[in-house]
């Protein structure tokens, strides 16, 4: 079960810190390049770490009930 949790609190980190690289691409570099694909890249990362994370609790919920 503890491996679970650290699967599921390292992809909440890894979408948190891709959303500030997200952030600072569309503060810092707004009009000056085309920051689409850089945009496009982290939304897709953060989506699959969002299912990693969600997929982690699920499986930790169903250990911790079959282990009761």
């Amino acid at each position: 079960m503890r491996a679970l949790r650290i699967i599921k609190y390292c992809a909440l980190t890894t979408a948190i810190l891709i959303l500030g690289a997200e952030a600072y691409l569309s503060i810092f570099m707004r009009g000056k390049d085309d920051i689409a694909g850089g945009v496009m890249m982290g939304a897709f990362i953060i989506l699959v770490s969002a299912i990693i994370a969600t997929a982690a609790a699920v499986f930790q919920r169903i250990l911790q009930n079959a282990v009761r």
